[in-house]
C-alpha cells in the first residue's frame, strides 16, 4: 500500500505541474505575448506592459538560451528612478538582496539583471561551493554584457556574496545584522526554496521545505522592516522606497495550513522521514509563502510610517528551466528534465526577466499586495475575487488550469492570512528573533 500511495502522489504531482505549465504558456503567448523579446525597430512602450530588461530578437529559442549565449537589452526609461534617491553618499549604488542565487536558477539571472541595471546586490546561497560557483559565472556574464554594450561601462553594479541556510532562523537572524549595515538596500527578492525533496529536518527541528521557503525568508523580510521602523536619524520623509518580491509557485497543491500542522517540531527524524508527504509539506511551504507575503502586504497598508515606502508583490515567474527537478531527486527526473519535457518549460533567463521587471518597473510604483503571473497582473484582472467570498468558493477557480491566484478560497481569506501571521510572529518573537512593541 505504501508504495502504490507514493505512486499516485508522483503521478499526482506530475500530472498537476503539467496542467499549469500549459496555463503559464497560455498567458506568456496568447496573453502577455513575447515581451522578453521584441524587434529591434519596434520602440518600447509601457501602454504594451514592455519589461525593464528584454533579450534581443538574436538571442537563442527560449527553453536553451543561458548566460553564454543571451543578448539583454535594457529600456531605461522604465526604470523607477525613486530607487536611487536617498543614497547615503554621492556616486553610491542601490542594493538589493537576492535569495537563492545558484548557477542555473531564476536568483541567478535575476541578480545579474539587477546587477547590469547598476546594482549592488546581496546574493545569497546554502553553500560555499554554489556560492563560488555563481561568483564566477556571474563575474563572466557581466563581461560578455559588457562586451556587448560598451555604454554600460562604469554602470554596472557588483555581487556581494553571503553563505546562509535560510532554513537555520539563527544563521538567518546574522545575516539580517550584516546586511541591515547597508543602508542602500531598496530591493529584497525571496527566491530560495526547494521543491518536493526528501524530508529533512532544520536545525530547529521544523520540516526544512517549510522552513526555508516560510520561516526563513518570513525573518528576513521582519527584520528589514524592524530595523526600518527602529530607524531614528533619518526623518520619515527621508525614508528610501523599497520594494519586496515574493517568487512562488503556481504548481503546487495548496494544503491549508493549519495551527496544529505549521509550527510542528519533531524529535524523531527517522519517524519523521518515513510519515511525511513531501508534496504535501511542499504545497504547505508554498501556502504559508503566499499567505504571509498577502498579510505582510496589508499590514504594510495599514502602517502610516511604512504605506508610501514599501511594497510587497507576489510573482510566479512560470515553468522555469531550472535546477529544482534535479535537486529534487523524484524518480525520472532525467526524463522530466530532458529536451522533450523542456517544451513546457522555459528558460529561467525569460522567468528572471519577468521578476526583473517587478523589482523595477516603475509602472509597478504604487502596486502593492498584488499577485503577477508571467508578467500578467491577476488581482487587477480578477479583482471580484478580492470582494467577494462566493467567487472564490467556485470548483473551476480552485482548479490548477484557472490562470489566476492559486486556490483563491484559501490564498485570498483574509481569516487565514491573519491567522498565519500571528502564528509567524508569535513563534519569531518567542525565539528572541523579532521585538513584539515593533509589530504590535
Amino acid at each position: 500500500m505504501q508504495i502504490l500511495r507514493e505512486i499516485f502522489e508522483y503521478v499526482y504531482f506530475i500530472i498537476r505541474n503539467i496542467l499549469v505549465a500549459l496555463v503559464d504558456l497560455y498567458i506568456m503567448y496568447a496573453r502577455v505575448g513575447l515581451v522578453w523579446r521584441r524587434r529591434r525597430h519596434r520602440p518600447a512602450s509601457m501602454e504594451r506592459l514592455d519589461l525593464v530588461m528584454q533579450l534581443a530578437p538574436q538571442s537563442p529559442v527560449h527553453s536553451r538560451i543561458s548566460a553564454s549565449d543571451m543578448i539583454l537589452v535594457l529600456n531605461e526609461s522604465f526604470l523607477d528612478r525613486s530607487l536611487w534617491k536617498g543614497l547615503n553618499t554621492s556616486g553610491a549604488q542601490p542594493s538589493a538582496i537576492v535569495t537563492g542565487v545558484s548557477y542555473g536558477g531564476i536568483g541567478f539571472y535575476t541578480a545579474l539583471n539587477l546587477i547590469l541595471c547598476g546594482f549592488t546586490v546581496h546574493g545569497i546561497c546554502r553553500t560555499l561551493k554554489s556560492m563560488d560557483r555563481t561568483v564566477h559565472m556571474i563575474q563572466r556574464a557581466v563581461e560578455r554584457q559588457v562586451k556587448l554594450h560598451k555604454e554600460w561601462v562604469g554602470k554596472i553594479g557588483r555581487l556581494i556574496s553571503h553563505v546562509c541556510d535560510l532554513s537555520d532562523t539563527i544563521a538567518v537572524s546574522n545575516l539580517c545584522s550584516a546586511l541591515l549595515r547597508d543602508p542602500n538596500i531598496r530591493v529584497l527578492v525571496c527566491n530560495a526554496g526547494t521543491c518536493a525533496t526528501p524530508p529533512h529536518l532544520s536545525s530547529q527541528r521544523l520540516e526544512q521545505q517549510f522552513a526555508t521557503r516560510h520561516v526563513g525568508h518570513s525573518l528576513l523580510m521582519l527584520r528589514l522592516l524592524q530595523g526600518r521602523m527602529q530607524e531614528r536619524n533619518l526623518p520619515l520623509s527621508l525614508w528610501p522606497y523599497w520594494r519586496f518580491v515574493v517568487v512562488s509557485c503556481a504548481s503546487t497543491e495548496a494544503i491549508d495550513p493549519t495551527v496544529e500542522n505549521v509550527f510542528m517540531t519533531h524529535d524523531d527524524e527517522s519517524y519523521f522521514k518515513a510519515t511525511t508527504n513531501k508534496y504535501s509539506s511542499c504545497g504547505r511551504a508554498e501556502m504559508c509563502r503566499l499567505l504571509f507575503a498577502l498579510a505582510l502586504s496589508r499590514f504594510i497598508q495599514n502602517n502610516n510610517r511604512l504605506a508610501d515606502f514599501c511594497t510587497v508583490n507576489i510573482i510566479h515567474p512560470g515553468p522555469a528551466r531550472s535546477r529544482v527537478i534535479p535537486n529534487s531527486h523524484l524518480p525520472f527526473s532525467a526524463l522530466l528534465d530532458s529536451e522533450a519535457a523542456a517544451l513546457l518549460r522555459i528558460s529561467p533567463v525569460v522567468s528572471a526577466l519577468y521578476v526583473t521587471d517587478l523589482c523595477l518597473n516603475k509602472r509597478v510604483e504604487d502596486t502593492n499586495g498584488h499577485y503577477f503571473r508571467m508578467g500578467e497582473d491577476e488581482t487587477t484582472g480578477f479583482a471580484d475575487l478580492q470582494k467577494s467570498g462566493g467567487a472564490r468558493l467556485g470548483r473551476w477557480v480552485n482548479s490548477p488550469l484557472f490562470r489566476g491566484m492559486p486556490q483563491p478560497a484559501l490564498s485570498l481569506s483574509t481569516r487565514k492570512q491573519d491567522e498565519l501571521w500571528r502564528l509567524t510572529l508569535s513563534y519569531l518573537i518567542s525565539h528572541g528573533l523579532l521585538e513584539a512593541k515593533v509589530f504590535h
